[in-house]
């Protein structure tokens, strides 16, 4: 019936959009016929069926082929990473870096990873539980961060491998870090998943070196003032860098990397 009415090439733009009911939704593919309702069968023959065929094609291809089934792909190719709530925070993370937190919206998350707008929801309740989960995952890798430069190191020099993680990670993340460091999610940690011991990972490695390797020039008093005296040092540095209140080169360090390990070690008097 199709055939007869419509032609052949009309025919296979049917087929292909009564396919796309089954995988796409009716809404969009349904449009593109809504908008011709004054078609009769006469006018679909000759020259009539020719320019109609062509501009059904035109926007058939702007929203079958460049729209409805472009993003199928994408959603399907986004959304196949086999772990939606660890790419939801991944893609949250990014925008955080890239755009700043105004542009850090469930929505704005859910376009990124190639899912519905509703997908997120079912991980997440709304934004601040969102922001929690992303604050959590840079207090796991402040700790990866500072695992990693202390690795295989001991005494002061394992002191030093940890501050000098803290300040590559905040250097390396500056937006997540001043997420972290101004947002208290210590009542909303546990609705997101989380432990709330993991808010506290990268200060209890460097209270557990203190106490393994008290400090001599901080004088006898009562040693837990290490903990916060060495925590201010490694987080004001950390800030300093990222406003470029502090510049190495003014130092006579050509690079910041050698210019953070100078410091912190100049803190511990390892050098």
């Amino acid at each position: 019936i199709w055939m007869f009415y419509l032609g052949e090439r009309a025919a296979n733009l049917v087929t292909h959009c009564l396919e796309g009911l089954v995988t796409s939704g009716m809404g969009s593919l349904l449009a593109d016929f809504s908008a011709y309702p004054q078609i009769s069968n006469a006018s679909c023959r000759g020259q009539n069926n020719v320019n109609f065929l062509a501009h059904t094609d035109q926007k058939s291809k702007r929203r079958l082929g460049g729209g409805v089934a472009q993003r199928t792909d994408a959603k399907i190719s986004k959304y196949h990473h086999g772990n939606l709530r660890e790419a939801l925070i991944g893609n949250a993370v990014k925008i955080l870096e890239e755009e700043g937190i105004e542009a850090l919206t469930l929505r704005r998350v859910a376009r990124a990873s190639g899912v519905s707008q509703a997908a997120p929801y079912s991980h997440f309740n709304d934004k601040r539980a969102l922001i929690t989960a992303v604050c959590a995952q840079g207090t796991k890798w402040l700790g990866e961060f500072m695992a990693r430069e202390a690795a295989d190191k001991s005494g002061t020099d394992y002191l030093a491998g940890l501050a000098v993680g803290h300040i590559r990670f905040a250097l390396e993340h500056p937006a997540l870090f001043r997420l972290m460091s101004t947002t208290d999610i210590s009542e909303s940690i546990s609705d997101v998943g989380e432990a709330p011991e993991i808010l506290i990972e990268g200060y209890l490695l460097m209270a557990n070196a203190l106490a393994a390797t008290p400090l001599d020039h901080f004088g006898k008093g009562p040693s837990g003032l290490d903990i916060p005296i060495a925590w201010a040092q490694v987080y004001g540095l950390s800030n300093l860098l990222i406003e470029g209140r502090i510049v190495p080169e003014n130092y006579g360090f050509k690079d910041l990397d050698s210019f953070v390990v100078a410091v912190v070690n100049r803190f511990l008097s390892n050098t």
